[in-house]
């Protein structure tokens, strides 16, 4: 009975996740012209910097209007080397070293924001890279007087390992949740990766205010939501989108994962609350309905109990791939779908055991605390 009650409120979130994403509709010929900041925080990213460089460099957008901020968070390799490089061969590039006292993205963010003169603020990461059209695609949203926040599409590189696939699936049903919680007005998530916010009203948050901030990304989402009314948009465009790498190891994914969990754990947001303890319950529900199934098969042969425990996974899977074909089909992902079976048993897996792991272990990234 209770399992019961669970998928059926799982299906009717997922079935108005649909409904939303399918409203949500792209820009028509508009052209945002006034000026734009681009601001990437980096820290040991000699790997990476040039090729963010590159993207923004063949960006079809007035570079007049366009100033490209890299803020140095105490790199310890050839990062600030090579963009002071980058900033003596174009006019457009700044860069800004934190000094001791600074450090963490949501500081160097602040930074870079402070010293830039764009209207509009289009953050990214360094080892991410977009297509021509990304920023124009993205600043067009701001022709709207009521738009005070941009969320974007982020996706992994194509890559034909089924670790790789397994993480595209999951990043995918990341952003189309947050896009479709968007269409409702019921913000939960984005992407750092990919937003973009007026600076006016970015400086007018206060230090007290700023303080209480857990992320760089979604701490700033949930601000511009409580402050302003109905005042977040996610653009539904392919031009938008954003691609950034996957996590090379089982450790890093794992580490990466726990840290999303831990930095939206804070949110006191009663919608929030609710649709998280869903999702955990119905990934705890067939856990459980796993390994039912397997004691079934070793010690003791029930076959009502194996059928049972086994529509309890056919329905949850049923109910993802409804919403997951409709979203693949826009990013051209359809070939994951086939996935979908064994990688929502191991999605299961370890969402159980790493949603309480990610409130006990202290974390870290790039070597800090957080």
């Amino acid at each position: 009975m209770v399992s019961s009650i669970i998928l059926l409120l799982y299906f009717v979130l997922f079935y108005v996740y649909v409904y939303s994403w399918i409203k949500i509709n792209a820009l028509e010929n508009m052209s945002y012209t006034e000026t734009v900041s681009v601001i990437i925080a980096c820290r040991n990213e000699d790997q990476n910097i040039l090729k963010i460089i590159s993207c923004l460099k063949r960006q079809h957008f007035d570079k007049n209007k366009l100033e490209l901020i890299f803020i140095n968070d105490h790199s310890e390799d050839k990062t600030l080397e090579l963009l002071e490089k980058q900033q003596q061969n174009c006019s457009y590039i700044q860069v800004v070293n934190l000094n001791n006292s600074i450090k963490g993205k949501k500081n160097a963010i602040r930074e870079g924001v402070k010293v830039a003169t764009g209207n509009i603020i289009l953050c990214t990461d360094a080892d991410c890279e977009m297509g021509r059209s990304w920023i124009q695609t993205i600043v067009n949203y701001f022709e709207f007087s009521s738009c005070k926040f941009v969320s974007g599409p982020v996706v992994l590189n194509q890559d034909d390992h089924l670790f790789s696939m397994y993480q595209q699936l999951e990043l995918l049903s990341l952003v189309s949740t947050s896009a479709a919680a968007i269409g409702l007005n019921k913000v939960t998530l984005c992407n750092g990766a990919n937003l973009a916010f007026r600076r006016e009203d970015y400086l007018d948050i206060n230090q007290k205010d700023f303080d209480k901030f857990r992320t760089d990304d979604l701490s700033l989402l949930h601000y511009f939501n409580d402050k302003f009314k109905n005042c977040i948009f996610f653009v539904k465009d392919k031009e938008a989108i954003v691609y950034t790498d996957k996590q090379n190891s089982i450790v890093s994914y794992i580490s990466q994962k726990m840290r999303w969990i831990s930095s939206s754990g804070y949110f006191t947001d009663l919608h929030i609350i609710l649709i998280s303890l869903l999702v955990y319950l119905v990934n705890l529900l067939l856990f459980y309905s796993f390994l039912q199934i397997i004691y079934s098969f070793i010690f003791m042969f029930d076959l009502f109990l194996i059928c049972y425990f086994l529509l309890i996974i056919i329905t949850k899977v049923l109910i993802d791939f409804l919403f997951l074909n409709t979203i693949l089909v826009f990013f051209n992902k359809e070939n994951l779908l086939k996935y979908l079976f064994p990688f929502a048993i191991i999605n299961s897996i370890i969402t159980v055991v790493i949603v309480p792991l990610s409130f006990i272990i202290p974390l870290k990234w790039k070597g800090r605390k957080l």
